[in-house]
């Protein structure tokens, strides 16, 4: 929550970003059936928090914690080095925002 108020407050001039984060608000975090609060996030394996040691990737556990308790294990994410340094790694799928809101907003 602290990232994507940071992001609507640094780039709220910008009418793409401010239209395309009200979307992401409306359809996803004010949807009590697309949105749960996480109270007890999942523990994830030995080896994907080694790899989210290694090279300061620690920031973004909870998109892993987020992505395990879902069926999909989906991690929506513009970070390219991110997702090339955890690579496929025990079914999370990484997607850009372009294509999840073509697929999940629509």
């Amino acid at each position: 929550m602290a990232k994507l108020h940071q992001y609507r407050q640094t780039y709220d001039y910008d009418l793409f970003c401010r239209q395309n984060l009200k979307l992401f608000f409306s359809a996803i975090l004010q949807n009590l059936q697309k949105s749960i609060i996480l109270h007890q996030p999942p523990d994830l394996s030995p080896s994907l928090e080694r790899k989210l040691e290694t090279g300061n990737f620690s920031s973004d556990r909870y998109l892993f914690q987020c992505a395990q308790s879902t069926q999909q294990k989906i991690i929506v994410t513009t970070d390219q080095r991110l997702v090339e340094h955890i690579g496929i790694n025990e079914g999370f799928r990484f997607m850009d925002v372009a294509s999840f809101q073509q697929n999940f907003l629509t």
